[in-house]
């Protein structure tokens, strides 16, 4: 495997290398690089729930749970997967979010039994498709119980080797996460068993074709600007509208609660034949109303799509303009817009 994941593509192909194994079979894809927090203390639960959308109060051994830290503004600083062992809290970070995370939680460390861990050495894979869980059993033994964001630490020739369930993939998919030396033996084990290789075009198709929107690509600061979660279209993945306070809680609860927000997760439909690239001004009206930055080729749908946080002046099955050609905005997921590309009869 030499592609890096990125969530988005240059490529536009319709039939991606690896894009049937992840959703019929089994594949290994090389993971973004992810940066990885361990917090050890009495109080890990407690501080770091009220830092994040979601709730850790509970968070028994084994279980984990997705959820973004906000600013006091209610922006969206990082989203993070969590899981939860008998005496450390594991979070995975986008690429970079690390040690500026590490630093925002140090400034509300006050007298609380907590510390905060950087591993720096850990690397990551991914292993998705439906069948990817009875391959990683055989492998291991066992793979996380329990509900999604869960994970388990094992020992492979005395190291440790992380895995957790993951959803960002458009698929069922698990990171494993260890050092560059447990992860080569472990992924060639898995690749004799019968785990093909994916690249980062076949995911990209994927995620998107699922709606998936991720974190630095598709909303936060490398996206154009802090976003409301409410802006990504995962809310309900990652915020606990019942959890009590949090940073940032008072303005998320307000939007969700009294308001809206101006902007809004859409999906992209283009034409055909047209090769579109990331990066992308959305035209409506002669106004810019959004930036794509992520796109793929879709098999499922014959065509190149895309996602977008659009402004909502811009209403579903309008036709926006790009120097790649026009694009029809439609709202997700993408299986009830089959057949609503630009030139579609309706």
């Amino acid at each position: 495997m030499s592609e890096d994941v990125d969530g988005s593509s240059s490529h536009v192909g319709l039939r991606p290398e690896g894009y049937e194994a992840l959703r019929t079979g089994a594949a290994l894809v090389e993971s973004r690089s992810a940066d990885w927090l361990r917090l050890t203390g009495s109080d890990r639960l407690r501080f770091t729930n009220g830092l994040v959308s979601c709730d850790l109060r509970s968070l028994s051994a084994g279980n984990g749970e997705y959820g973004f830290f906000t600013d006091p503004k209610g922006k969206v600083i990082a989203d993070a997967a969590f899981f939860a062992t008998e005496s450390e809290l594991w979070i995975e970070l986008a690429r970079g979010r690390g040690a500026p995370i590490a630093e925002h939680m140090g400034k509300y460390l006050v007298a609380d039994q907590v510390e905060i861990e950087a591993l720096e050495e850990l690397k990551t894979v991914f292993a998705a498709g439906p069948e990817a869980a009875g391959k990683l059993a055989a492998a291991f033994g066992r793979v996380p119980e329990g509900d999604l964001w869960s994970g388990l630490v094992v020992e492979v020739d005395g190291s440790q080797l992380v895995i957790r369930s993951e959803r960002r993939l458009g698929v069922p998919a698990w990171v494993l996460a260890g050092s560059r030396e447990t992860l080569a033996r472990v992924t060639e084990g898995l690749a004799q068993a019968g785990l093909r290789s994916a690249g980062a075009a076949a995911v990209a198709s994927l995620r998107i074709e699922q709606g998936v929107p991720w974190f630095g690509l598709d909303f936060g600061a490398d996206a154009g600007g802090g976003n409301f979660p409410q802006e990504t279209g995962i809310e309900d993945w990652a915020v606990n509208f019942d959890k009590g306070c949090y940073l940032g809680q008072e303005v998320v609860a307000r939007i969700h609660f009294r308001g809206k927000v101006n902007r809004s997760l859409r999906g992209l439909v283009f034409e055909p034949d047209s090769e579109p690239r990331a990066g992308v001004e959305l035209v409506w009206n002669d106004q810019v109303v959004g930036v794509m930055n992520s796109v793929a080729g879709s098999p499922a749908m014959g065509c190149p799509i895309g996602l977008a946080i659009v402004h909502r002046k811009a209403e579903s099955g309008a036709d926006l303009s790009t120097p790649y050609g026009p694009c029809r905005l439609v709202d997700l997921p993408f299986d009830t817009a089959v057949g609503t590309g630009p030139t579609a009869t309706t």
